[in-house]
């Protein structure tokens, strides 16, 4: 259907070139014009224009529905009127695929402005001689950008307000007319529109958990710090795997966010940040997860000792740790990062296969006999033996 609409869009458009019907749009700049003939090109989508007078915008019903900022760089205005709109403050960070920068902007449909962390997905006009590059930036801004379609509200997950994409037309693109979308598939718009910027407006965090953990000089969590860090992170997963079927794909410090520093007399609260490579499953792997939980209990809550953890068959490698139900798997991992955690020095440690072999060691020191088990049998190799973040925080408050 959308291929569709594209191409009768684009017919539209050419038969418009001639004899266009423009009026100006209220409470906007006099120079700019809007085609008012489209309303019945968009028949199966949404099509409004948000009264802001600061840059023009376009909303559909799209395979991610949210506002997209379609911008024509040859105009020069519009793209200065575009980055007014939102104020950079500082640069926060550099990512494998975007960059993350402290803006102020608005983030509902009020003239009310906030400071909110802006991720920038830059990708170029000349895309096409970089294409592997563009499409794991792209494949990339796509999934988060869907986050923010799921509308995820949770006290412990980062918040995801607007996204946006700015596009280039070729000398060859029709009229400068900037509107080609991408299809159900989400594949590349049309050669004739290149995707030059891409951007996703989000909650502003104060740090990483690592740099919190950095600035303060804590080589290793208390059990308590980390014990309150298992409930705050193992809830914030159970919401996504129980409600939404999502995994979050990409566990680490790095990407755990705290809300604001309160010292050293008590854990910040968390949020579980960067969606980049998450992905949804079928409810259906969930429910296995869960029914294999259900015949897993813990009779003693107990180590007998502190040697490391033997494996069946001599050497296993990581990749076949982390592998089987994703819902399983990403317990594992959680488990496995709680106990890096509590490790004797955090800035050298590296989830592998030499950590998870000494995994016993870690937590043999542990006074809360039950905390221990379950860490334990969260972080089970044994595939078969494995059980959900849901089933962990069960345990832990019976």
């Amino acid at each position: 259907m959308f291929s569709k609409f594209t191409n009768k869009l684009v017919q539209r458009i050419r038969s418009l070139k001639t004899e266009r019907s423009v009026s100006q749009h209220p409470n906007r700049d006099k120079n700019f014009n809007i085609v008012k003939s489209f309303d019945n090109v968009f028949d199966d989508f949404k099509f409004d224009f948000v009264d802001d007078e600061a840059y023009e915008s376009q909303r559909f019903d799209c395979p991610i529905n949210h506002i997209k900022d379609i911008i024509d760089i040859n105009d020069s205005k519009r793209l200065i009127r575009h980055e007014m709109q939102y104020t950079h403050l500082k640069e926060l960070g550099t990512g494998n695929f975007g960059t993350v920068f402290k803006v102020r902007a608005k983030v509902d449909d009020s003239s009310h402005t906030k400071e909110v962390a802006c991720k920038v997905f830059n990708f170029g006009c000349n895309w096409n001689s970089n294409k592997a590059s563009f499409t794991e930036k792209f494949e990339s801004f796509q999934v988060e950008g869907r986050i923010q379609q799921i509308g995820l509200v949770h006290e412990h997950i980062r918040r995801y307000y607007n996204v946006y994409q700015i596009y280039c037309s070729t000398p060859d693109s029709v009229d400068n007319f900037n509107l080609i979308k991408l299809d159900h598939d989400g594949k590349l718009p049309d050669n004739q529109y290149k995707l030059i910027q891409a951007g996703i407006l989000m909650e502003l965090v104060h740090s990483t958990l690592y740099e919190w953990m950095i600035n303060h000089n804590i080589e290793k969590f208390s059990e308590m710090q980390a014990k309150e860090a298992f409930f705050q992170i193992g809830k914030a997963l159970t919401y996504l795997h129980e409600e939404h079927n999502l995994c979050h794909n990409d566990l680490k410090m790095d990407n755990i966010g705290i809300e604001a520093d309160l010292g050293l007399e008590q854990l910040p609260k968390l949020k579980l940040l960067d969606f980049g490579i998450s992905k949804r499953y079928s409810k259906k792997l969930y429910e296995e997860a869960v029914e294999q939980s259900k015949l897993i209990t813990i009779e003693k809550p107990m180590l007998s000792d502190s040697k490391p953890r033997q494996f069946k068959s001599g050497v296993t490698p990581f990749s076949h740790l982390i592998s089987g139900n994703a819902f399983l798997c990403e317990s594992y991992l959680f488990a496995n990062l709680i106990i890096m955690m509590l490790s004797v020095n955090i800035n050298e440690t590296a989830m592998d296969i030499e950590f998870i072999r000494n995994q016993f060691i870690h937590c043999h020191q542990l006074k809360d006999s039950r905390f221990k088990a379950v860490l334990v049998q969260m972080s089970e190799p044994d595939k078969q033996k494995r059980v959900t973040v849901k089933w962990g925080l069960e345990q832990l408050t019976k």
